[in-house]
């Protein structure tokens, strides 16, 4: 196992990250990303019809939703840890819309063990964590190889060029990440042999508030998160806690 992978297994397994997932918190979470930017993203890019890896789900809160959504999604992560209490989450919800999620445990770099291939591949808070660039192209590469023809990649990373975001993060919770720009992240999809449909700024995720340094900081960080999108678009990409792409296998 890579020493990423494995500092990021040393975070959830020692409960600093994802602990203790529970059906509310879950719903709760999930029902928020509904009206978060990167949900609004995937579905501009993904249909009824399509069949969707979330390559990295950690709480799965974006997987939740589209399977309400009514779209078939795998939802894959190496922690057995995270899976198995997502599984334990599933089966209390569980209804129709759950029969479209299905929960792995799983490596990025061995995608194609899930003998399947999607129209499209997201993940959100993941691709940064892999600090070597042949680590990033072995990823890159796993994925165009389960995507189909003109399949999709839809990839979000923090913004760490955000002194905001900087000062928030609390060191103590999250592994090293590397340092994305917009543009290094298009010429390292152009480069593996990805297409940039779109490119853009965002601010938070759901369940941002594990990793702060302290608690009192979500409450400026929710107002902020409200007022976001109705921002003029300097204030939103001086504000961005987040970059993203959607590639296009070529």
């Amino acid at each position: 196992m890579d020493e990423s992978t494995q500092k990021w297994l040393e975070v959830i397994n020692s409960g600093r990250a994802y602990s203790n997932i529970q059906p509310d918190d879950v719903l709760k979470h999930f029902k928020k990303s509904a009206k978060q930017h990167f949900s609004k993203i995937l579905r501009r890019y993904i249909f009824k019809e399509d069949i969707v890896l979330d390559a990295g789900c950690g709480p799965a809160y974006n997987s939740i939703y589209l399977s309400y959504e009514g779209i078939n999604v795998t939802a894959l992560d190496i922690s057995e840890k995270l899976i198995r209490e997502l599984l334990q989450v599933k089966n209390v919800l569980d209804n129709h819309a759950m029969s479209n999620l299905e929960l792995v445990v799983g490596s990025i770099f061995e995608l194609n063990k899930l003998d399947k291939k999607f129209n499209v591949v997201f993940n959100n808070g993941v691709y940064e964590h892999w600090l070597s660039r042949e680590d990033r192209d072995r990823i890159l590469q796993n994925i165009s190889a389960v995507l189909t023809e003109h399949g999709k990649y839809i990839v979000a990373v923090p913004n760490l060029k955000n002194p905001l975001f900087q000062a928030a993060l609390s060191d103590n919770e999250v592994p090293d990440m590397w340092e994305f720009t917009l543009s290094d992240l298009e010429n390292e999809l152009l480069e593996n042999g990805f297409n940039t449909i779109e490119t853009g700024y965002m601010f938070v995720a759901p369940g941002f508030e594990q990793w702060l340094q302290s608690p009192w900081m979500a409450y400026p960080i929710h107002l902020i998160d409200n007022l976001y999108p109705s921002l003029p678009f300097v204030f939103r990409k001086l504000l961005a806690a987040h970059i993203y792409c959607v590639a296009e296998k070529q």
